[in-house]
């Protein structure tokens, strides 16, 4: 049998970065010993890691004295303040005054901007706010940003086209991580990669899932690496044609999305691997540790793992691309606190789906196509919720949404009216009976001529302080009206 050595890159959401509770500054008002970011050009920091922070004060003695820090943001990593100001003060962005002295000792509980020990450089309010004043000014910029997995692909490029990597066996390399942050991706750079193309003489890529079946996986395999269709279910057979398509070839095979941990099972699939050249590796995706650990032989490697942002910025970018549309039964569909997500599928949403909720997705485009060109695009949903949402909207089309019967919008910035169609508007809105508008600080307007909604039975606005009026035509129009709660409006 065959012997083989176990690489695993782990691939998790990071830890959070800041601790608040360190935030236990006595005296915000202390003397500064250093002068502003200077220099004749922007520098590029390395130390500068994009990252959207909302500073809250911890106590209200804090509050009042710093009224103005409250729900400050900043746009940079608060965390590595520290490796910022050594990056300015060694590229001599910083001017340091006579007598000022930075500490070696970086444990020391110490802050180098004000010289003193009663809080860390990392918790410096001051110069987080000299720091984001050079970035909105274009004097601090941020590194060019490296492909997500860059590191992680470097890293693994180097095992795979490593004759020694794998101990004179067949190396096989785990990606286990959680479903959906970007294991298969990761794979298919390596698998793509133009130097491993170079150092390998055959390659296969099966895809895996749940459905784990011996025959069928060693069968794909064959097929990928002859290029021949194989009749054949004769298992015994069709591993001696793998042996003899592998022997003395240096090959990569990869195993994508394995679910199945049985070892028996992977003990038959690997039987032909062994006949391989030096150097031949394996890779396997995987989200179940238990994956991993059957095919341990040695300690297995782990890599570092990828930051809580670089998760969710890739989760964000790839999570519903040509995804949704697939989804023919879906019913009901929560998207909430994804604030780099911009749109939907290429396909567009399922025309199954009947309840949307989406929360904390600032940057989310609605795709609102014309309603004469196509009047049922949301022919099937039924309540639709917006909350801190797609801040790209500005007027919200009605007539797109025909059996709607609950609209909530709340805390959508750019939002400043209703609007319906010219042509079949009482047609369009017999199905609505809840309306709720709240704290959207540019509504100005309801629909020209008032809201034909016959069977409208709730209708609430609250704190939209820019609403000039309420809707025409009330008495005639929303005959079926129980409750009308208006508030915190001019």
């Amino acid at each position: 049998m065959a012997s083989f050595v176990i690489v695993s890159v782990k691939i998790e959401f990071g830890k959070k970065l800041c601790d608040w509770s360190m935030w236990l500054v006595e005296d915000p008002n202390y003397e500064i010993d250093l002068t502003e970011i200077i220099g004749q050009r922007p520098m590029v920091c390395p130390a500068l890691q994009r990252k959207d922070v909302e500073v809250l004060p911890l106590t209200i003695t804090m509050a009042r004295r710093n009224p103005m820090e409250i729900g400050k943001r900043y746009t940079f990593d608060i965390s590595k303040v520290s490796d910022i100001f050594d990056h300015l003060l060694a590229g001599k962005y910083l001017r340091v005054l006579e007598g000022h002295k930075v500490p070696t000792n970086e444990a020391e509980h110490y802050c180098k901007w004000h010289g003193v020990k009663s809080h860390t450089t990392n918790n410096c309010v001051v110069f987080w706010n000299l720091v984001q004043d050079g970035i909105n000014r274009g004097m601090l910029k941020f590194p060019k940003r490296k492909m997500i997995w860059e590191a992680d692909k470097e890293e693994i490029t180097k095992l795979l086209l490593s004759d020694d990597a794998s101990d004179n066996s067949t190396c096989v390399v785990t990606i286990v991580g959680l479903g959906g942050v970007g294991k298969t991706t990761l794979a298919q750079l390596l698998y793509n990669d133009e130097k491993v193309n170079e150092y390998f003489d055959l390659k296969a890529w099966v895809c895996v899932s749940k459905e784990f079946d011996v025959l069928r996986e060693t069968k794909t395999i064959l097929e990928s690496v002859n290029s021949q269709a194989h009749a054949n279910d004769d298992l015994n057979l069709l591993q001696v044609k793998l042996k003899e398509s592998l022997m003395g070839k240096k090959f990569l095979i990869v195993l994508d999305d394995i679910w199945n941990d049985n070892y028996d099972d992977w003990d038959k699939l690997r039987t032909p691997f062994g006949v391989g050249d030096e150097g031949s590796k394996i890779i396997v995706t995987t989200r179940h540790e238990s994956v991993e650990s059957i095919m341990h032989t040695i300690p297995t490697h782990h890599l570092k793992q990828i930051s809580d942002a670089a998760s969710w910025s890739l989760f964000e970018k790839h999570a519903f691309e040509g995804m949704l549309h697939l989804c023919t039964r879906l019913r009901s569909l929560k998207i909430d606190s994804c604030p780099r997500l911009k749109s939907f599928s290429r396909g567009g949403l399922p025309t199954t789906l009947k309840t949307l909720s989406i929360g904390g997705c600032e940057k989310l485009e609605l795709d609102l196509p014309k309603a004469k060109e196509t009047p049922n695009y949301y022919a099937s949903l039924e309540s639709l919720s917006l909350s801190s949402s797609c801040d790209s909207l500005k007027s919200f089309p009605l007539g797109l949404f025909p059996k709607l019967n609950y609209l909530y919008v709340w805390d959508c910035k750019n939002l400043d009216s209703l609007c319906i169609s010219e042509e079949g508007i009482h047609d369009y809105l017999t199905s609505l009976n809840n309306l709720n508008i709240h704290s959207c600080p540019k509504f100005v307007s309801f629909p020209k001529g008032g809201l034909p909604t016959a069977n409208l039975t709730s209708f609430f606005v609250f704190n939209c302080k820019n609403l000039k009026s309420l809707p025409e035509n009330m008495h005639t129009l929303l005959p079926s009206l129980q409750e009308l709660k208006i508030r915190l409006c001019p």
